[in-house]
């Protein structure tokens, strides 16, 4: 329960209008809200998509009406590997700033009563001065957004486990990899919504034929040192 009463969710015998959540919703992907908002719609949750990601024509739900966030800052925040730890934070707090002041009015999230962010999860903290209630769904690494500096992802870890220890807010992975990686480097333990990964009108697919699973694709390339170090800790942990 995030942002109403359980008991309002549906309406009693007295024949009143069903009473459903709102959730707004601004990813750079189309598959974790596509995917987790079949089961959310059918618990009575209205979801209102306000997409960024390069596909969103695909679905119809590109943005139309989004103030602030765009490709070029969402995924950062406005955040840049070439900045120094002072002036990232800075930037990352005048985004937040002008959410706050593009929405205090209404619209949006300001009128939803949670907002979900999956891809990059981080882009939750941007909607954090409006008070909803915060749902952070990872479907990929927590540190997606946050790679190019440690302490940009220190700072994410912190954020995040605050938003875990809320009334309000909510941690869920869709894989059981995931849902490890958090514990392991967080302390958090989230719950697992399992992704479908299909509409409910088609066919469940076959059985994998391998029997092989890719843990992480982590190099120099495109990693930095400290989460290479991290990941292998991870990894020799088992």
């Amino acid at each position: 329960n995030l942002a109403k009463d359980k008991a309002r969710l549906v309406a009693g015998d007295g024949g009143g209008a069903r009473v459903r959540y709102r959730m707004f919703n601004t990813d750079m992907h189309t598959g974790p809200i596509a995917d987790v908002g079949e089961v959310l719609r059918a618990l009575g949750v209205e979801v209102h998509e306000e997409s960024l990601s390069a596909h969103c024509h695909r679905k119809g739900t590109c943005a139309t009406s989004l103030k602030v966030l765009t490709r070029d800052n969402a995924m950062m925040l406005g955040d840049h590997p070439e900045l120094d730890d002072a002036a990232g934070l800075a930037v990352t707090r005048r985004l937040q700033a002008a959410v706050f002041d593009a929405y205090k009015s209404g619209g949006g999230p300001a009128d939803a009563d949670m907002v979900m962010c999956a891809h990059p999860a981080s882009l939750c903290e941007a909607f954090l001065p409006l008070g909803r209630a915060i749902v952070v769904y990872l479907s990929t690494r927590l540190d997606l957004g946050r790679l190019h500096r440690k302490a940009a992802l220190q700072r994410w870890v912190s954020t995040l486990q605050k938003i875990s220890s809320r009334p309000d807010g909510a941690v869920v992975t869709n894989n059981l990899y995931d849902a490890a990686y958090v514990e392991y480097f967080t302390g958090i333990k989230p719950r697992v919504i399992p992704t479908l990964a299909r509409p409910r009108s088609a066919p469940l697919p076959c059985p994998p034929p391998r029997t092989e699973v890719l843990i992480d694709a982590c190099d120099s390339q495109r990693c930095p040192p400290f989460r290479q170090q991290g990941v292998a800790s991870l990894i020799a942990s088992f």
